[in-house]
């Protein structure tokens, strides 16, 4: 979820709460209820759905979209305690840009499409190793500066 408020000066509290709720709290709480059944599976894998928003590392050069970039932040950095915490369980979690996708959010000018971007995270997703949890990576595997 994107925030409507781009500039500082036109976000609240209630705006911020809401994306941070929808982007990083709520798939916490999904991985959290789902773990048990997780934990019964073969493969012990969790990815969760990022924005290359979320680099700090990354070119942020714009003064905008504050609430989403700060949400997919904190979805990386929830990602990185849920690996540290369950890589001696098996698993193997990452987060995942998915590219530019033409939707809704992403916009007519994305570079790919839903079915494009969802096949190359599918073939990365397949192809994890366990060294690779706690990884930050682009829809083609790519790794993301945090």
């Amino acid at each position: 979820m994107t925030s409507k408020s781009k500039k500082i000066e036109s976000i609240d509290g209630a705006e911020m709460a809401n994306v941070m709720m929808v982007n990083s709290i709520a798939p916490m709480l999904v991985s959290s209820a789902l773990l048990p059944h997780l934990r019964s599976g073969s493969r012990r894998t969790i990815v969760q759905i990022s924005s290359i928003m979320g680099s700090i590392a990354g070119n942020n050069t714009v003064e905008s979209s504050y609430a989403y970039r700060a949400s997919k932040a904190a979805l990386n950095q929830f990602n990185r305690s849920l690996a540290a915490e369950l890589r001696s369980d098996g698993f193997t979690c990452v987060a995942m840009h998915p590219g530019w996708v033409r939707t809704e959010l992403g916009g007519a000018g994305g570079q790919l499409s839903v079915e494009e971007s969802v096949a190359t995270m599918l073939r990365v997703i397949d192809a994890l190793r366990a060294d690779q949890t706690g990884a930050f990576l682009n829809y083609d595997g790519a790794p993301i500066a945090w």
